[in-house]
């Protein structure tokens, strides 16, 4: 029997580079018969394909404008490659298909470059058999419910990623996603539009209560535009083993409030007496913060910084944000850790933004970490961070 993927058409695709456009071409109707061998690259060098998290998918857009999502196979033997199976309703219309490879690792989207295929003209008898049909919009909803599960499956105890799908139906500035029922309230979002990644603050504004998502400036959604929403929580399962941890075993990296554990250091928590704030070992009320009176200078330079911080933003004249800058930074730590300074320099914590990113995932403020930012550092929720985590901290400041 002929293996028709020995017919293969290979191409070499390079993930950084858009100089050199693959175009191949292929009969129109042919039916499991049709496959493109694909070798990836980075800048030159060989794309690591054998990572178990990683899938591949491709998406073709046929000249009638409907596309096609298949899913691609691996090969990690002494030859390393993707075998792309081109269907028969891939190929019902004539003319350029172009072709897009999607690489998805937990959540995250990578999009190569296009390449081509020239579906060129059959005059065999079962043309008219193959009704041309989109089945990308449908099938990416699947897929991605089916690697939330596997998400689940993995992160059991810790934190899941929640996706949703917004088809816009018409040209608009603002969309719901009042469908959602897995999103909470308060909880931030992530935003891409036909694969791109989009910037809050820069792209869009997100109204967590009212679940919508509105463009900015002259940007609108436009009909047809396909919008993915990312979102983490902690899973809520029953089924998961979330074992209850002592308040008093929870050791602080460096004394608080007089204490060297969790319970100890609410117990000696801010309480109000005689209109003054003190430190005491009894919780009834918190007073007015001008009456502060304690030894612990550090709340009071902290409060003095915040004040000067507040006063240099009082005189900026509602300037339009237009333009960002990203720096970055990544961390291998070396001990287990429970708290870690954000090793940027230049870090704003008033007015910049911060993204974790722990083993490749972010991570969800106040979920899996919380963040000091007086003394800039971010503290590990959940115990503490192992030996040889390494820990990518992002920070984008808006100008």
């Amino acid at each position: 029997m002929i293996n028709f993927k020995n017919f293969a058409h290979e191409i070499d695709l390079d993930l950084s580079d858009n100089e050199f456009i693959p175009k191949i071409n292929m009969k129109q109707y042919d039916t499991k018969s049709r496959f493109i061998k694909a070798r990836l690259y980075s800048k030159g060098q060989e794309f690591d394909i054998s990572d178990k998290d990683l899938s591949f998918k491709a998406i073709f857009r046929k000249p009638d404008d409907t596309e096609v999502f298949i899913s691609c196979e691996v090969t990690t033997g002494s030859e390393k490659y993707i075998t792309i199976p081109v269907d028969a309703n891939t190929l019902s219309s004539v003319g350029n298909i172009i072709v897009e490879l999607v690489i998805m690792q937990n959540g995250e989207i990578f999009s190569s470059k296009f390449f081509y295929i020239n579906c060129l003209e059959s005059l065999h008898a079962n043309k008219g058999a193959i009704e041309s049909n989109s089945d990308y919009k449908g099938l990416l909803e699947s897929i991605l419910k089916v690697e939330q599960l596997l998400l689940e499956l993995k992160n059991l105890n810790t934190i899941v990623m929640l996706h949703h799908v917004i088809n816009v139906s018409q040209d608009n500035k603002t969309i719901s996603f009042s469908s959602w029922n897995e999103y909470e309230a308060n909880n931030d979002v992530e935003v891409y539009l036909s694969g791109v990644k989009q910037i809050k603050g820069i792209d869009f504004t997100l109204n967590s209560s009212a679940k919508t998502i509105t463009t900015i400036g002259d940007k609108t959604f436009k009909n047809g535009d396909q919008v993915l929403l990312c979102t983490f929580r902690r899973a809520h399962s029953t089924e998961y083993n979330n074992p209850t941890i002592g308040a008093n075993n929870v050791t602080l990296t460096s004394n608080i409030l007089g204490a060297n554990n969790v319970q100890s250091a609410l117990g000696n928590i801010l309480v109000k007496l005689n209109d003054y704030l003190l430190i005491s070992q009894y919780t009834n009320e918190v007073g007015n913060i001008n009456h502060l009176r304690t030894d612990e200078k550090i709340i009071v330079n902290a409060i003095n910084e915040l004040k000067t911080r507040l006063d240099k933003l009082d005189g900026g004249g509602g300037t339009t944000i237009t333009t960002y800058k990203k720096l970055t930074e990544t961390t291998i730590l070396t001990q287990p850790t429970k708290s870690i300074v954000v090793p940027i320099d230049d870090y704003n914590s008033i007015e910049d933004e911060l993204n974790v990113y722990i083993s490749g995932a972010k991570m969800v403020e106040n979920v899996a970490y919380t963040l000091n930012k007086q003394l800039k550092t971010i503290t590990c929720i959940d115990g503490t961070w192992n030996e040889n985590i390494q820990i990518y901290f992002e920070v984008i400041k808006f100008k």
